[in-house]
């Protein structure tokens, strides 16, 4: 959501506040925890929660507190990204961030001599792209 320059009121942040990019901008959001807590979620008044699909029962509860948009966490980063971006209208800032991803994964991995056109690879490395890259908030 910040790529998209969305700040959430509420997110997971066990793995997020350990990446480099967006550390700063973490202050402002309140961590749900990994259990996602409904009521916890339900008190930040969300107008939209995007869910990694683990639960039908838990996607059920989300849904009764705002409109919930379903990830695949099987999915690739730039694949849940333009999900998202689809959802509030930010097509094109996905698709810029992911160009830029691209460009920077590559020169990465040339460098590190990685084969970037294995497709296992090219996803490993977009999904800790954020911890690599520093991207501003447009």
């Amino acid at each position: 959501m910040l790529t998209l320059g969305i700040r959430p009121v509420g997110a997971e942040l066990t793995i997020i506040r350990h990446q480099i990019v967006y550390r700063n901008q973490l202050q402002y959001i309140q961590d749900v925890g990994v259990i996602n807590n409904a009521s916890v979620i339900a008190g930040l008044e969300p107008d939209l929660i995007v869910y990694e699909h683990r639960s039908d029962a838990m996607r059920e509860l989300l849904e009764q507190v705002a409109p919930t948009l379903t990830i695949n966490p099987a999915s690739n980063t730039a694949e849940q990204l333009r999900c998202i971006a689809k959802n509030v209208g930010e097509e094109q800032k996905a698709e810029q961030w992911i160009v830029h991803a691209s460009v920077r994964a590559h020169t990465y991995t040339t460098n590190a001599k990685w084969n970037f056109d294995d497709p296992i690879t090219r996803d490993r490395l977009l999904k800790v792209m954020p911890r690599i890259l520093k991207h501003p908030l447009t």
